[in-house]
Parts: structure tokens; sequence; C-alpha cells
């Protein structure tokens, strides 16, 4: 994923470029020309419908069960501890 870079606005005229200008070349103004924050994802991790995530002992709890890959289901389980 290419990283967003930060646009610089004009105060002034809300001219827009790619980097910090002394002078707008648009409206003539002194230092008006300030650096506005990239707008990215508001979260990856984001899904729609979620507010908070679950702890897994709560999931148990409510009966949730762990989803497997694909490559995963129907193999032997792991062999306990200690033999």
């Amino acid at each position: 994923m290419a990283k967003s870079r930060p646009a610089f606005v004009c105060q002034s005229c809300s001219a827009r470029f790619p980097k910090w200008l002394g002078r707008c070349p648009d409206c003539g103004g002194w230092n008006s020309v300030v650096e506005e924050p990239p707008a990215g994802p508001a979260s990856v991790l984001a899904y729609p419908g979620r507010t908070a995530a679950t702890r897994l002992a709560e999931a148990a709890r409510q009966g949730f069960a762990r989803a497997l890959p694909p490559s995963l289901k129907g193999a032997a389980p792991p062999l306990p501890k200690g033999l």
C-alpha cells in the first residue's frame, strides 16, 4: 500500500499544492499555505455494525466457536503437550 502524502492548502483561497510554498501563487498571500494531514481510512480493522472487540472468554460463554481456515477444517486436533 502506498504512503499517502500530505497536502498543503492555502488558508486564504483554499488552493491545494503538493509541497509547501512560502507564497500562494493563486492569491499571492504570504505564509498562508499550511499542511493538511492526509485523509486515510478510519480504521483498517473496522467492521460495519461492530462497536467493540469481544474477549475470547466472553465469546466462549456466549456460544461462539472459533473459526478455522478452510485448509484446517477436518484436520486432526493437536496432540496434548507432554506426549
